[in-house]
């Protein structure tokens, strides 16, 4: 997701260039972090000149003992990028340390330097088997009595629990605690414009309300957040993730929704982003606009990286309407949003988890917003998007053309940009990526571009809370039926290479008359 990085008030450079004998060698990021016996990636590229066939070598200079790098050895005859693949010992100490890639070929050499913070790893006892949600009480599977099943804990969703499969079949009648993964589309160019403001008309919009009015409170299950940006507000929350090796912090569930380092890098910040676009600092003179200035944030981070488990969403979605969870204390300031920027195959029958959380969290009066998925796909296949009551959103271009991975039919409710960073349909010269908040190789704070139907969903989040900012009775389903109705019709043309029916979210006619 990140490409090129705008840093604030810093100084310095995000790559390492350097070039002999015609060969251009290009280094990046310029900081790796990684943890003991982990791994890291540096990406190279090679530009010869014309002509040039040697063999290049490679090799790390400096560092901890032991260090391990793949491959080491490559033939170069034409430009080339490669992913470079740093073991780091077990026996690393924590620390940060300086090291050089050195490239030589024939008799030409360049060293490119950059720095690798070393964290300590996560411990703890392995878990062995799969877990699976489990239905409990009069209702519950016969095989939850022959002792197969072993309870891990309590869920907040009323009448079912959490539980590990020992050994033998899976037994029917079970949900397995699948990996739920971000909706993600990742590549790397920046500049900065906020086209897909335009293209939703949020200056109609502000005309009527900015949000700074009455303050409303916008949650998002996702990753993370990169605290301290100086772009967006203070944001609370609680960290969910409940396992502590896939946590990145080591400690499993606590009142902090930051994401760490070395797992931002890995999800390019992908909550930091979807927040930016709802709740960016506006009219400050500084980087971008949000759509709401006066929004309060919070942040159920349930993923420790691209992935992560169910359960774990599932808590993080109701904890954030203000519904218990065990274990975790209650959530003193219940949000009227809830944007959902993930997801997983299902079709949220009658019965399943998310069909039952979905419901509980509607009839709280939360709206909840959903990315339709990255698939090209039926949107009704992808939960939780498919759930009744949800508001489902796919992604258009530049052009207002569905976005090529965006899933489709009539699940969809409304689109809303989503880019497409292989364009630029409105020769701006930049990619007709989403621009917002995020993190560059240094550990700088930046703007950068993303594409995915995860970064449409906050467009109709962030409409929908200057909608309830405007007139905070409204229900679910009264939003839901307002953002259909007002949203612009597009011909079902622009759904190609199908047909579909499609509809642009319309942020001046949502908050308009009527």
């Amino acid at each position: 997701m990140i490409a090129r990085a705008i840093l604030l008030g810093l100084a310095g450079c995000l790559v390492a260039c350097g070039g002999e004998g015609g060969l251009e060698v290009r280094l990046e990021p310029a900081r790796l972090f990684a943890s003991a016996g982990g791994q890291a990636q540096l990406r190279l590229q090679l530009s010869p000149p014309a002509g040039f066939t040697q063999s290049v070598h490679l090799a790390l200079e400096g560092g901890p003992p032991g260090m391990g790098l793949e491959p080491r050895e490559v033939l170069l005859r034409h430009p080339l990028s490669l992913e470079l693949r740093l073991q780091v010992p077990d026996q690393a100490a924590p620390a940060e340390y300086p090291m050089t890639l050195r490239v030589w070929w024939g008799r030409g050499a360049v060293r490119q330097a950059f720095w690798l913070k070393v964290v300590a790893a996560c411990t703890g006892p392995p878990r062995t088997g799969a877990s699976y949600l489990v239905r409990v009480g009069p209702a519950a599977p016969a095989s939850l009595a022959q002792g197969r099943l072993r309870l891990e804990r309590p869920l907040a969703l009323p009448g079912f629990a959490l539980y590990r499969l020992e050994e033998g079949p899976v037994p029917a009648g079970i949900w397995p605690n699948r990996r739920m993964r971000l909706f993600r589309v990742p590549n790397d160019p920046l500049y900065p414009q906020q086209w897909h403001l335009q293209t939703i008309r949020m200056e109609a919009a502000w005309a009527v309300q900015t949000g700074l009015e009455r303050t409303i409170r916008v949650g998002a299950v996702d990753s993370g957040v990169a605290s301290g940006h100086p772009d967006l507000p203070p944001i609370g929350g609680y960290d969910f993730v409940s396992d502590p090796s896939a946590a990145g912090d080591c400690d499993g569930r606590d009142p902090d929704p930051s994401e760490p380092s070395e797992r931002g890098f890995a999800t390019g910040f992908h909550g930091t982003h979807v927040l930016g676009t709802i709740l960016a600092r506006s009219n400050n003179g500084l980087g971008i606009a949000g759509i709401n200035w006066g929004a309060q944030g919070l942040m159920a981070r349930a993923f420790g990286g691209i992935e992560g488990e169910e359960a774990d969403a599932l808590e993080a979605m109701l904890w954030l309407a203000g519904l218990p969870v065990p274990g975790v204390p209650p959530n003193p300031q219940p949000v009227q949003v809830i944007n959902l920027s993930f997801g997983s195959p299902g079709s949220c029958p009658e019965g399943s988890p998310w069909r039952l959380a979905t419901r509980q969290v509607l009839e709280r009066g939360v709206v909840l917003v959903a990315a339709a998925g990255n698939q090209a796909q039926p949107a009704e296949n992808y939960e939780p998007a498919s759930c009744p009551g949800v508001i489902a959103v796919g992604a258009t271009d530049a052009r207002a053309y569905r976005s090529g991975y965006s899933n489709h039919g009539p699940r969809v409710d409304l689109y809303a940009p989503g880019g497409s960073l292989a364009r630029d349909d409105n020769q701006d010269g930049s990619p007709d990526g989403i621009l917002s908040l995020g993190v560059g190789p240094g550990g700088g704070f930046t703007y950068t571009y993303a594409q995915g139907t995860s970064f449409a969903a906050p467009h109709v989040s962030g409409a929908v809370s200057l909608l309830l900012a405007q007139n905070p009775q409204l229900s679910p389903a009264a939003v839901r039926e307002r953002l259909r109705r007002t949203a612009r019709e597009l011909p079902q043309e622009h759904c190609q290479p199908l047909r579909c029916p499609m509809r642009l979210l319309d942020a001046g006619a949502l908050l308009g008359p009527g």
